[in-house]
């Protein structure tokens, strides 16, 4: 497809339109973030490949303190495994909207995926659907790919500026702040308010934890209120389709 019948496509633009605001919050996101790992003394061509493989920017920030405390691999190993673990739920999610496509297109979608695109995504799609499987394949790589080069250009704007950011400067908690106003927006339903009240109440008891075993313990906490929640969530049997929301 030409650059120029590409935004053209009228799915593919409303997917980029879709991702326009939240487009602003990535971006920043990405800029915070790697210029707080920048700032730790993670070589440059290291923080390119984590940005590149890793894709993901909770590990990443999770990770790097580790990894220059010369933690155990088998922490670092865990802690990463289990932040990335959304990402096993989401691809539960979206998997019936692709069930038709090979392991290789699959893998190519899960690397794409990412929290933000994934909301967009799902909100236009909350199910399977009988829309055009074009349509839907398109609209998908429209969010998720503006989400990756969004991200990948706050890589490169932190690396073009970060040597004129002081090294006083506390980056790593201005991205956690930066975090928080993603999150905290989102945080609408009385389960997502009662998530979020649960990790931050764990966090609080488990700060000081070794081997930063306090992040392990808010994701895994988070997790298991999540679950408890659907399980007690009566289901209404008078409706023979169940419609996920």
């Amino acid at each position: 497809m030409r650059l120029n019948n590409l935004f053209k496509n009228p799915v593919l633009r409303e997917s980029f339109n879709d991702m326009l605001g939240p487009s602003i919050g990535i971006f920043t996101w990405s800029i915070v973030l790697n210029l707080a790992i920048i700032k730790t003394g993670f070589a440059v061509l290291n923080t390119i490949v984590m940005s590149l493989a890793v894709y993901a920017g909770s590990a990443q920030l999770a990770s790097i303190p580790l990894m220059n405390g010369n933690f155990p691999i088998w922490i670092i190993f865990f802690t990463t495994m289990v932040i990335n673990s959304r990402f096993i739920v989401y691809s539960a999610a979206i998997a019936p909207h692709f069930k038709d496509l090979s392991f290789f297109q699959r893998a190519i979608l899960g690397y794409l995926n990412g929290d933000i695109s994934f909301a967009v995504f799902t909100r236009k799609y909350p199910t399977a659907t009988t829309d055009s499987k074009k349509e839907v394949y398109q609209y998908f790589l429209g969010t998720a790919t503006i989400n990756w080069v969004v991200w990948q250009l706050g890589l490169v704007v932190a690396l073009v500026f970060g040597i004129y950011i002081p090294n006083e400067w506390n980056f790593a908690f201005a991205g956690t702040l930066v975090l928080i106003c993603l999150i905290a927006p989102n945080l609408k339903t009385p389960k997502e308010i009662t998530i979020g009240i649960v990790s931050i109440l764990v966090t609080m008891f488990t700060i000081n934890l070794p081997y930063r075993l306090g992040i392990l313990s808010t994701v895994l906490a988070a997790m298991c209120t999540a679950f408890l929640i659907e399980r007690m969530r009566p289901v209404n049997t008078s409706c023979p389709e169940v419609l996920i929301k």
